[in-house]
């Protein structure tokens, strides 16, 4: 039959790309080679066998490209159903979307407060508060003094302490032999008041140590002198020294930043002599 010519009866599609290719003289291969796609798919076409060529969108393509390509008419493929692709229509809602400005006040107020708590947990938990832990002002000696001083025959100890010895806010020195003490001299007092840290001695007349210290800064110590002899001072220029509330001139008796002296009968600072 002359695909052609208008038969009585229509033929089925299949047939008509198949009778058209072999009047060309085609084979399925050369047709697959041509359209570059495989021979299986030429063969479903030509057999009706649609559901073969893959979703609609790909079948379309693949029979489109055949009826180009054997020169048919192209409503041939408005005879096929399963080619038919009806696009899915969306749904367009008639409903009014209300601004943010219209939203009822409640709503809006809370959500504001559901910001604000929000808000205000993540600022809580980034800045808590740091605890403050007191550490006890205990100073070590054998960390900071000279090794020499280290091995004094007298350390301080922090026992019971007659009311002669040297002190901070409250007593806290070391005891004096009192039974060389001169009367005139009974009542006397040195004040030590540190500007930064500072080291110091105290021997008494008998060339005893009766005190040492490595004091810190903005710190006041005060000693009654009845009984001082030697007295040596490191970092010197940090500490001011007072007897009976009349200053004492430290700069004579400083070499390197310590000072030496002692105190006379008089209450005066004296150099030592070497």
């Amino acid at each position: 039959m002359n695909p052609i010519q208008n038969p009585l009866f229509k033929e089925p599609i299949g047939m008509t790309f198949k009778a058209k290719r072999e009047h060309m003289g085609l084979s399925i291969e050369e047709v697959a080679k041509n359209l570059k796609f495989g021979t299986h798919l030429v063969q479903a076409i030509e057999s009706e066998q649609w559901d073969k060529l893959g979703p609609a969108i790909y079948a379309n393509s693949y029979v489109n490209s055949y009826i180009k390509f054997l020169g048919l008419n192209e409503e041939i493929r408005n005879e096929i159903p399963s080619l038919k692709v009806t696009p899915a229509l969306k749904t367009i809602s008639t409903e009014r979307i209300a601004p943010i400005g219209s939203m009822p006040k409640k709503i809006l107020a809370l959500l504001t407060l559901s910001g604000l708590i929000a808000l205000l947990a993540f600022l809580y938990s980034r800045y808590q508060p740091v605890e403050v832990v007191s550490v006890p002002n205990t100073i070590s000696l054998s960390a900071s003094m000279p090794h020499e001083k280290l091995q004094s025959k007298n350390p301080i100890t922090q026992t019971s302490l007659p009311e002669s010895t040297l002190t901070t806010s409250t007593e806290l020195a070391t005891p004096i032999e009192s039974e060389l003490a001169s009367s005139a001299l009974a009542s006397s007092e040195m004040k030590v008041n540190t500007l930064n840290e500072v080291w110091m001695e105290i021997r008494n007349p008998q060339n005893t140590v009766v005190y040492e210290e490595l004091i810190p800064a903005n710190q006041e110590r005060n000693q009654s002198i009845k009984n001082v002899g030697k007295i040596t001072i490191g970092n010197a220029s940090n500490v001011k020294i007072s007897i009976n509330g009349i200053d004492l001139t430290l700069s004579p008796f400083i070499i390197n930043d310590v000072a030496r002296f002692t105190v006379d009968q008089n209450g005066k600072a004296v150099a030592l002599t070497q």
